[in-house]
């Protein structure tokens, strides 16, 4: 009992949870320029381009929508998993694009995974994004 009540003294002394790396990483509410470059299955580039809007922003999970032309507004999931949030955005022609975002204070680092079926099974292709303040 004695060395749980020194590693929470410790803890507060280093700065609480974040000295941990177990917050401080929510995006600040507000408009990121949001741009994504996908290799289609013929090799061809395909690129989407828009706005993030972030509502809300917590340890756990991010709210807020999207305005980009291709995609559903809402965004899906937003919940934080190990070392970036996991934002979703379905696209309207291509299926479902899963980001993998780390707010880095003027945006965020950003890379993404392209989901959609083919033939019967599950097509799953690397991509690039940014996410920038505004």
């Amino acid at each position: 009992m004695r060395w749980c009540i020194a590693i929470a003294i410790s803890v507060i002394a280093m700065g609480g949870c974040d000295a941990l790396g177990l917050g401080g990483h929510e995006f600040e509410p507000g408009d990121y320029t949001y741009t994504a470059l996908i290799i289609g299955p013929g090799g061809g580039e395909i690129r989407r381009m828009g706005v993030l809007r972030i509502t809300s922003s917590s340890d756990a999970s991010v709210e807020g929508t999207w305005d980009v032309p291709e995609f559903n507004t809402e965004i899906e999931l937003g919940d934080w998993n190990e070392d970036a949030y996991l934002v979703w955005a379905r696209d309207r022609s291509l299926g479902i694009l899963t980001h993998r975002m780390t707010p880095n204070g003027g945006g965020a680092a950003c890379s993404g995974r392209w989901l959609q079926n083919v033939g019967g099974g599950l097509d799953s292709r690397p991509f690039t994004c940014t996410v920038k303040r505004q």
